[in-house]
């Protein structure tokens, strides 16, 4: 009998546990305890083909997952070449993303007319607070272009 009844309250037992589960409370659930997204650069054509003395603008996007103010940097341009990024009609060194839209500007790389057909590659930097990245840009550069579309 005694056997009887304990067996009656654990099946009582086992059914609620089925009908009303306890929510998990895992601190992945919690609100707030997210990790944030890293700090991301990109342009939709990170590579181009230009003809010798063409100013190539290439938009870019930078993306974080908190609020901070990022700084651009451009490296191993090759001598003669000047490298510039554009935001709102200005020369700007720093961009500022919300943490949730991404930003955008463009870099504007001016080739001297003495550069040489070949294949250049240009690293784009961006510096958050706590996070960087990195896009490496591919120009290949052709005495002529093919015809446009």
């Amino acid at each position: 009998m005694k056997l009887k009844r304990i067996l009656i309250l654990l099946g009582f037992a086992l059914i609620c546990a089925l009908l009303f589960p306890v929510p998990a409370t895992a601190q992945e659930d919690q609100p707030g305890t997210a990790q944030p997204q890293p700090l991301l650069i990109y342009t939709q054509y990170p590579s181009r083909l230009i003809g010798i003395g063409e100013t190539v603008t290439l938009p870019l996007k930078i993306r974080a997952g908190t609020a901070q103010t990022v700084r651009l940097e451009v490296s191993e341009l090759p001598a003669g070449w000047n490298a510039s990024f554009r935001g709102g009609s200005q020369i700007v060194d720093a961009v500022y993303a919300d943490g949730e839209d991404e930003a955008a500007v463009d870099l504007r790389i001016e080739p001297p007319v003495s550069a040489q057909p070949g294949k250049v590659d240009i690293t784009v930097r961006a510096i958050g607070d706590d996070d960087e990245s990195e896009l490496v840009v591919s120009l290949t550069i052709k005495e002529k272009l093919p015809p446009s579309l």
